[in-house]
């Protein structure tokens, strides 16, 4: 079994909110949801973080994601290979 690290994250009252509820109508934990996201956060390019972060100045913000976002569908419809 893989070693767990706990981690506390802090979120807005409306975050929250929403946080506790997205785990009842997905049927999953709180732990579940907040592991799959974070996994899938970094498994993403560090372009892709920084426009997920909001690190990219307003006036090329939307240009940039706009890019970032193609490059990924792109990335998406690639046939996969297994690997050996």
């Amino acid at each position: 079994m893989a070693s767990r690290i706990i981690m506390r994250i802090e979120l807005s009252s409306e975050a929250k909110r929403r946080f506790e509820n997205a785990p009842k109508v997905l049927g999953m934990t709180q732990l579940a949801v907040t592991s799959r996201l974070v996994e899938w956060f970094l498994d993403q390019n560090e372009e892709l973080q920084a426009s997920i972060l909001g690190l990219y100045p307003a006036g090329i913000a939307a240009d940039i994601t706009t890019t970032l976002l193609k490059r990924f569908v792109s990335d998406a419809k690639r046939p996969t290979h297994p690997r050996s």
